[in-house]
């Protein structure tokens, strides 16, 4: 079931009402698995593999493993529980610029920043006044709600909850 105080304790009027239909449809039944690989292509594979690649964000071949409710939540809060190596950066340069998203590589001198959009951008170590974490923000869209209806949501989950690893003979 959808956890509405695990979400967001004061979400916005149109968040509350999409959370709502979410649960009555979560109530009247599941979705459709076909249907909710179409919704990932649209919606997620930019960002997210299901081959065990990393794109922008974390692999999610084995996300059926954590359980609807985990699904759920990363979907409609993504920055609840980010995946360790995911994290959002933001850094400030010296001239004022400031850039967002995740730090791809840290090395020679440069650090990466892969923007929202995939967008790489290259920063010189000496050309940052401050980099940081943040804790409360994630690369992923909030808006997904925008995006999708509560049928889409509905098949999202039930094609999610299908990614797991495939058992090797013996375990």
């Amino acid at each position: 079931d959808l956890d509405m105080e695990a979400i967001d304790s004061a979400p916005s009027e149109i968040s509350a009402k999409f959370y709502s239909k979410i649960q009555a449809a979560q109530a009247a039944g599941g979705g459709d698995p076909g249907a909710g690989e179409t919704v990932f292509e649209d919606n997620c594979e930019e960002c997210h593999s299901l081959e065990g690649e990393m794109i922008v964000g974390p692999d999610l071949s084995n996300i059926g493993e954590k359980g609807i409710k985990f699904i759920s939540e990363s979907i409609l809060n993504p920055a609840k529980s980010i995946t360790p190596g995911f994290e959002t950066y933001e850094v400030e340069t010296k001239d004022g610029t400031r850039i967002v998203g995740l730090k791809t590589r840290d090395e020679g001198g440069e650090v990466d920043i892969t923007k929202k959009n995939g967008d790489v951008v290259t920063v010189a170590q000496s050309d940052i006044k401050t980099i940081s974490v943040d804790a409360n923000a994630s690369v992923m869209p909030e808006d997904l709600n925008e995006a999708m209806t509560v049928k889409d949501f509905q098949d999202l989950q039930a094609f999610m909850i299908m990614q797991k690893a495939e058992k090797k003979d013996g375990e």
